[in-house]
């Protein structure tokens, strides 16, 4: 910036330069205080529409499946090429039988101008250019959670291979082995890595797009794992099998190793089981053996047993010389054309078999034997159905001290009070597991508070606050969700399926023999005990109920499949303990309620049940369904209210309108600095002296 005068018309003399330099120096800074004063909004750009878009992107996700889906089911070719789906409702269709909403996919296109409509009205009156911004935000908050959660977990699992090569190692080594030190420093890293997972869930609470993100994905890997074992690690889950990982590593890289999980039945013994043989046997291979009472010593290590064998026509030359070589040594005073003739035919007998199946008696190797000469882990499930003389074998095996390095033995069992149907065990055999037993038990679920109530605030959020216990609503909403995470169902889903495993674990916790008080629970007056000795609502029952009820379209409301797939089974064979399901189902969740389940009548104090021949399957409706937003799963799946996104954008606006004032006061105080400096300057000095040169400029002319 310059400030100058004009001698004449002929151009500007530069003057009072050293005003413009004072000007010029401070223009710079004023220029971004400027730019802050008159371009930054106060008013977080967030504010107003990120409801509305995280809103319509979850609505879009559901459309997006819908539509994939539908192709991908009228894409399914039929015998002639064409459209399976077309084929059928054609057929159907020319004999009248075709249902007319069928036949117009209603019900899709119904749910699909829904989602049109909710779209638009959750978009009133926010612009294009208002989305975009609001996409552009939301992707990169995600971007960044994204990044930091990758890094993370490839650290985890690297960290963790390495763990495993360096137990290994130590266990290779007989001074390391022995030392303390050496496990404390290993015990150390793996409470580094276990820090992860918590690590991940912080940086997820930075804001609501990151914390939707991250439950996603963990309701995804849920879904992943249980399609591959079966097994969906929850927190509490993934914390009980760390420990028995752990505790099965140190047993197992030795020799001689047992590791022996019990508990009750369907809490996943077994699928942790194999996933320890899987983990610790070379190349993932092990042995498995599912246990009952009349299995022998012989059918788990190794029995006499004819085998067929057929000679490898390779091995016929180094054959024929051996035996021939051997009848040579043994028959000395046969020679000339004689042996020759006897060694001829010692080499046809040996063609000849060559060409033929032998059979030999020999030892053939069972489960055990296998494991044992291969150093790998061999699994019992249900090890207490064993007789006892089979688990004294057993124990003997595990006592020989020249088993392979490898060799081990994971046992899954049922032991207590409920399980005496089962085979004693043998003394010297519970002495020779019992340092190698885990107590494997369900996961923890909240039973008396209902769904709204177990969900805490933010602040609870923020400050690492425990929610309530939700692990088997977690497995449970696992099964009505699809790959992608996202929830359509009735709309009461969320709070049915909450209602539904209260009650699944207060009679697992009543199957282990823990009554109403004891669980904090006020008790029913007139009703006697309940005890459940055959009936276990295990993971597969849970799993069983809700996957069929949403495979099932929702046709049938979720009280028809506990029926039929829990209650109507039981009163088969365990009546006593149908007449207890029903009374907690009905007087504890609100469940099998209304005319239809009437004819069910259950006599408390002697656990007598009548009327279920009267219960007729409810006629088949189209359910409405809802789709539920990211949010809404998140909120109860995690158990926590997201961070609501008004409440961000108070806390940006705060930091933007501090930010705000600083920048005004820093460019007040510029401001004043200049004008001191402005003040104080000689002007008038300058001013004559500028005359003067103008003067002198003007005679020189004159003189020319």
């Amino acid at each position: 910036m310059f400030i100058g005068g004009r001698t004449d018309g002929n151009g500007v003399v530069p003057c009072l330069s050293n005003v413009g330099v004072i000007l010029f120096f401070h223009w710079r800074r004023l220029r971004v205080l400027l730019f802050i004063y008159f371009f930054m909004n106060p008013e977080n750009p967030f504010s107003k529409n990120a409801n509305a878009y995280q809103r319509v992107r979850g609505i879009q996700r559901h459309k997006e499946t819908i539509l994939k889906s539908q192709k991908k089911f009228t894409a399914i070719e039929g015998e002639t090429g064409g459209s399976l789906a077309e084929e059928i409702e054609s057929l159907l269709k020319n004999a009248d039988l075709l249902p007319e909403s069928t036949e117009k996919s209603e019900v899709s296109d119904d749910l699909l101008q829904e989602l049109d409509t909710e779209i638009a009205k959750v978009r009133e009156g926010m612009t294009d250019d208002q989305m975009k911004k609001q996409e552009s935000l939301a992707y990169s908050q995600l971007l960044a959670f994204m990044r930091k959660r990758n890094t993370l977990q490839k650290t985890r699992t690297k960290v963790d291979e390495k763990i495993d090569n360096l137990i290994r190692a130590v266990h290779a080594d007989k001074n390391l082995r022995e030392q303390t030190g050496s496990w404390e420093r290993i015990s150390a890293y793996e409470d580094a890595v276990e820090g992860i997972d918590g690590k991940i869930l912080d940086e997820a609470k930075e804001n609501p797009v990151a914390y939707q993100a991250h439950w996603l994905l963990q309701i995804r890997e849920w879904k992943r794992m249980y399609e591959e074992n079966g097994l969906i690690e929850t927190e509490a889950i993934k914390e009980q099998t760390r420990k028995v990982m752990d505790d099965a590593r140190r047993k197992l890289e030795g020799t001689n190793g047992v590791v022996t999980l019990l508990g009750p039945t369907g809490s996943g013994k077994s699928v942790l089981a194999k996933k320890i043989g899987d983990h610790f046997s070379p190349n993932g291979e092990y042995e498995f053996v599912s246990a009952h009472p009349k299995m022998t010593a012989f059918d788990l290590i190794q029995r006499m047993g004819i085998v067929v064998e057929q000679l490898d026509p390779v091995e016929i030359p180094r054959k024929i010389k051996e035996a021939q070589k051997r009848y040579t040594a043994e028959n000395p005073d046969t020679t000339g054309e004689e042996m020759d003739r006897e060694l001829e035919t010692i080499a046809d007998v040996i063609t000849g078999r060559a060409k033929e199946k032998t059979f030999e008696t020999k030892p053939i190797l069972e489960a055990i034997g296998r494991a044992q000469k291969e150093g790998r882990i061999v699994v019992i499930d249900e090890f207490n159905y064993l007789p006892p003389e089979t688990l004294a074998a057993l124990n003997d095996i595990l006592s020989n001290k020249d088993n392979p390095s490898g060799f081990g033995v994971v046992l899954t069992g049922n032991v207590g009070e409920e399980y005496l149907k089962r085979q004693a065990l043998d003394p010297a055999f519970i002495n020779r597991v019992l340092s190698g037993t885990v107590q494997y038990e369900f996961p923890p679920q909240e039973i008396d508070a209902p769904l709204d109530g177990s969900i805490k605030s933010t602040d609870a959020l923020q400050s690492g606050e425990n929610t309530a216990d939700r692990d088997l609503y977690q497995i449970a909403m696992t099964q009505l969700v699809d790959t992608k995470g996202n929830l359509l169902a009735p709309k009461d889903s969320l709070r049915q399926v909450w209602d539904f495993v209260r009650i699944c674990s207060l009679a697992q916790k009543m199957a282990q023999g823990k009554d109403f008080r004891s669980l904090g629970l006020s008790a029913p007056v007139g009703v006697s005990a309940m005890q459940f000795k055959s009936v276990f609502l295990s993971f597969r029952s849970i799993n069983q109920v809700v996957r069929e009820w949403k495979l099932g379209g929702y046709r049938q409301p979720l009280d028809w499949h506990i029926y039929d797939t829990i209650i109507r089974p039981a009163s088969i064979y365990a009546p006593k303990e149908a007449a207890e399901l029903v009374y907690l189902f009905r007087d504890w969740g609100g469940f099998l309620q209304g005319d239809s389940w009437d004819p069910i009548e259950v006599e408390p104090t002697q656990w007598r049940i009548a009327g279920l021949d009267g219960v007729k399957k409810p006629k088949s409706v189209t359910a409405k369904l809802t789709a539920f937003s990211p949010a809404e799963l998140v909120e109860a799946v995690s158990g926590y209210r997201l961070p609501e996104v008004s409440e961000t954008e108070e806390a940006i606006d705060r930091q933007e309108q501090k930010e705000y004032e600083m920048a005004m006061a820093e460019f007040e105080r510029v401001a004043v600095e200049l004008e001191k400096e402005l003040n104080d300057f000689p002007f008038e000095t300058l001013q004559r002296l500028c005359e003067v040169r103008a003067n002198e400029g003007m005679a020189e002319k004159a003189q020319a």
